[in-house]
């Protein structure tokens, strides 16, 4: 049988994501194909034709004032057509990822594209971040998502499009998702998919990525019995997806399938096979070089778990942490992957310990593993000098923190701080990291409950003073969010802060107010957070790439795709520095 693991449209593919230990196991007995839908859209999408797609069903009023607003704004869009399809060919190629005029001059022809196809329409927005999202859907209402799918609309148009050369015999296709929007263009997907092979079964088998997590809402989803017009079944938990799948396409493909929300609980006669090493055959198509392969080191928990705003341990049943004993079985499969070809690595573990790097560090040099990669930790005392220098033997190009905050005082609130790991201790870390040749990526929080505008710029002339020093560095401002599933949504009285009822049953954050007190504080930590993002970008040299929207599409995709990976990993890293000039 034809197992299809399907990537559905959604944002700028620049990185193959690991389907799962449970894709070697169902390769072993069933013939497993990847297919990229979302590769398949964006061709499409930056077709000179896609307009005419786009504006079919307009009337011929609207479709003249369209031609005429296009004019008025100076975007000949068959051009910007053109310029976006060569932009994707190139970024196949070394060009775009060895300057820093060729990354901007693509993206530049993307964003100007984009910008020219959300011009000559309003029921498509579309974007790099995202992908597309359609106008009057509520994405965090299961009801409003599965509406639209049902109607045949200009998406529709599209996603059908990119399901041309989908596999005619697919026999099992197992759907992942990564955000609402890209939800929305799997249940499209699906529809149409069921019109065209009637026999397969259609699983929703991933719905976790990041921030974003059906998890938190699936109770509510499996008494409503939400999406089950479209997938046959819906694994509920991530911890079950690399035991459950493989078991449930083996029971497709004797007629015993088991259909509806699925879990051991419900259905235990779908077993527990075991599930072992073996990498994906097929990487799924990108825009970039070489591939990037997002995957984990263990499937478990962030060690720390203690964060008052973090969402993205509840995409887990199981509480404990990564395990030591669990990097052997990790090793295997990079061992595997890099046989298949694959050199560069993103590990996605929400934090893993000094000691699970050094564990992970040594096993890489000592089985001779020429890979390149990056991972996420939180800062600790025991990241040292010598941890750091084996990281970079090892092949370690980056490490992400959740710094959040360089104050104390907010990092309690928080629930992320550490005794002894004061401002100067934090300096040495990542001077350290500098030092040995490993980058970083550096995550802060702005507005979060209790935090000051003082508190705040603390720490962005912390990372201003820093960062010049550590080659390969890059970081993100957010502002504070209320996110599903959080010690601060389960007491937010504690935190001073108000949700508002959702609107919808599957909310991706929610809406809060802050309590009377520290209101006016809070909202001037909001204001004054454009200024601190312009402050912390231009401090470290960015601002000379300038606001234009080609700059701004490099730069986003630099800091947070796996064309970061490439530049960061290569050794001749165009963007490494901006305040040492070009390269």
């Amino acid at each position: 049988m034809k197992i299809i693991a399907l990537t559905p449209p959604g944002r700028f593919p620049t990185v193959d994501h690991d389907p799962g230990p449970w894709w070697g196991v169902a390769a072993a007995s069933h013939d497993a194909v990847r297919f990229s839908a979302n590769a398949a859209w964006w061709r499409g999408l930056c077709a000179p034709s896609a307009h005419g797609r786009l504006r079919a069903d307009l009337g011929w009023s609207q479709r003249l004032r369209a031609r005429l607003e296009l004019s008025a704004a100076g975007l000949p869009f068959g051009a910007r057509a053109r310029a976006a399809a060569g932009a994707l060919t190139d970024l196949r190629g070394p060009r775009p990822f060895a300057s820093e005029e060729a990354a901007i001059a693509a993206g530049s022809k993307l964003a100007e594209f984009l910008e020219a196809l959300n011009a000559c329409q309003d029921e498509l927005l579309f974007g790099l971040g995202w992908g597309v999202r359609a106008a009057g859907v509520d994405y965090s209402d299961s009801a409003s998502l599965c509406g639209y799918a049902r109607r045949d609309t200009i998406l529709s148009a599209m996603v059908e499009d990119s399901l041309d050369a989908f596999p005619e015999d697919a026999g099992f296709v197992a759907f992942s998702v990564t955000s609402a929007e890209d939800l929305l263009t799997a249940l499209i997907a699906a529809r149409l998919l069921r019109r065209r092979s009637p026999r397969a079964h259609l699983c929703l088998a991933d719905h976790g990525y990041e921030n974003f997590s059906l998890q938190p809402h699936m109770e509510g989803l499996r008494r409503a019995g939400s999406f089950l017009g479209f997938f046959d079944s819906v694994v509920e938990s991530k911890d079950e997806r690399d035991a459950l799948v493989p078991a449930l396409a083996t029971a497709h493909s004797r007629g015993a399938a088991p259909k509806g929300y699925l879990s051991s609980r419900s259905h235990p006669r779908l077993g527990s096979p075991v599930v072992g090493g073996g990498a994906v055959k097929l990487s799924a198509e990108t825009f970039a070089p070489e591939q990037v392969f997002w995957t984990r080191v263990s499937p478990r928990r962030c060690y720390w778990s203690r964060c008052a705003f973090c969402a993205q341990n509840n995409k887990y049943d199981d509480p404990r942490p990564p395990s030591k004993a669990e990097v052997g079985a990790a090793l295997d499969r990079l061992a595997a992957q890099r046989a298949c070809g694959t050199r560069t690595f993103i590990f996605a573990d929400e934090a893993l310990s000094p000691a699970m790097l050094r564990l992970l560090a040594e096993g890489i040099t000592a089985r001779g593993l020429d890979i390149r990669w990056a991972c996420r930790s939180k800062l600790e005392l025991s990241h040292t000098p010598e941890l750091f220098e084996s990281l970079a033997r090892s092949g370690c190009y980056e490490v992400l923190y959740g710094l959040e905050s360089i104050s104390p005082r907010v990092q309690k609130l928080m629930g992320k701080h550490t005794e002894g790991l004061d401002v100067e201790a934090t300096r040495r870390i990542l001077l350290s990291m500098g030092r040995a040749g490993v980058g970083t990526h550096i995550n802060l929080i702005g507005g979060f409950p209790g935090d000051t505008v003082a508190e705040v710029e603390e720490t962005v002339d912390f990372l201003v003073d820093v960062l010049p020093a550590v080659d390969g560095s890059t970081f993100l401002l957010n502002q504070f969010a209320l996110f599903p599933d959080t010690p601060i949504l389960h007491e937010p009285g504690s935190f001073g802060l108000v949700p508002a009822a959702p609107r919808g049953d599957m909310p991706s954050s929610y809406a809060f107010s802050v309590v009377e007190e520290r209101r006016a504080e809070s909202e001037a930590v909001l204001a004054e957070l454009p200024r601190l993002r312009r402050k912390l970008s231009d401090g470290l040299g960015w601002g000379r790439y300038g606001q234009g929207a080609g700059a701004a599409a490099a730069l986003d995709l630099y800091f947070g795709t796996g064309h970061g990976a490439i530049m960061k990993a290569c050794g001749r890293n165009p963007f490494a520095n901006p305040l040492k000039g070009r390269n």
